[in-house]
């Protein structure tokens, strides 16, 4: 087909160079229902010219427009596009550092809480068995049942009080000098 004639019917590429918007943009017109075409039995799609024009119009060929141009040339400013990518992958890659220290430390932070809940297990465990060895009481639940077998200290000192109160009244009575 040469550059002044207009096809019979578009194919979606060519509906893309004619109005120079994106193959994905003139797809996106038909299935919402802005255009119509028709869709072959090759899943290809056919667009009249007068309909794709009716929805977008047509780009205006420049002096150094030729037929096997593929796109739209767009100006691009690569350096400073790569300049803010670059900083882009710099931070994603200082934000991944930072994730994987912070999972470093709350790794570290529950072993250590768990390594702590262990040792107060042990210790709360340890200081129940030197209660009871303290207090003579068995860990048994009829430990009220149980007797101790150890005299009581006032017990002590009652019998002493006894003991010397009985050795008085002896003395009195028996050693009681005369008068």
């Amino acid at each position: 087909m040469k550059q002044n004639e207009t096809p019979m019917s578009y194919t979606l590429g060519q509906a893309a160079k004619a109005t120079g918007k994106s193959k994905p943009t003139i797809q996106r017109a038909i299935k919402a229902g802005r255009m119509s075409a028709i869709l072959t039995d090759q899943g290809h799609y056919e667009i009249d010219p007068a309909e794709l024009h009716r929805v977008y119009p047509p780009v205006t060929v420049t002096g150094n427009a030729t037929d096997d141009m593929k796109q739209i040339e767009t100006p691009i400013f690569n350096s400073a596009l790569q300049s803010n990518l670059d900083t882009l992958r710099e931070f994603v890659a200082s934000l991944e550092n930072e994730r994987d220290d912070l999972r470093r430390r709350l790794d570290n932070s529950e072993a250590a809480r768990e390594r702590e809940t262990t040792e107060r297990e042990k210790n709360a465990e340890e200081l129940r068995r030197l209660t009871l060895l303290i207090t003579h009481q068995p860990a048994s639940p009829n430990a009220s049942s149980v007797k101790p077998s150890a005299v009581r200290p006032w017990l002590w000192v009652a019998l002493a009080a006894v003991i010397i109160g009985a050795a008085l009244v002896l003395w009195l009575v028996y050693d009681r000098p005369s008068i």
